[in-house]
């Protein structure tokens, strides 16, 4: 399996996430509900950004040319960080919800950019071969056994 079609299954289950807790946390969520599902948020976001540096991003660096975007996406992924870490320590639910809502917003808009520019750039710049052994090492990194027929 190519380490984007990870990563792009891993957005998956995200999107259905933020759907899961726009609806759960509506306006009468407590600052410590909001504060919870933020700081779980956070712990899945910053795992899958940290192995998507540690692996595609590292070896689209080795690749050289054209890849510009990963800057920006490097610091797209602190801000979304920093949104929910914001969306942790809030002592307002208002706060906590508004600072939720905006790493959420955030998250959709980086993944898209994902989608469409990242990922269709890795297979221009990085052999199938490279994209199939990154798999590899994303799936013993997330304890997933891949068997392929």
């Amino acid at each position: 399996m190519r380490v984007t079609d990870a990563f792009l299954g891993e957005h998956g289950v995200f999107y259905a996430l933020f759907e899961k807790l726009e609806e759960q946390l509506g306006p009468e969520a407590t600052a410590p509900e909001l504060a919870g599902a933020a700081q779980l948020l956070c712990d899945s976001l910053v795992s899958h950004a940290k192995l998507e540096e540690e692996l595609l991003f590292r070896a689209l660096e080795r690749a050289g040319e054209g890849t510009e975007p990963l800057g920006a996406m490097h610091d797209e992924h602190v801000e979304i960080e920093r949104q929910l870490a914001l969306a942790t320590r809030a002592l307002v639910s208002e706060d906590a919800a508004r600072a939720l809502a905006e790493a959420i917003e955030l998250a959709r808009e980086h993944f898209l950019k994902e989608e469409e520019i990242l990922f269709p750039m890795a297979a221009r710049l990085l052999p199938p071969a490279e994209l199939e052994a990154l798999g590899a090492r994303w799936s013993a990194a997330r304890g997933v056994r891949l068997v392929i027929d």
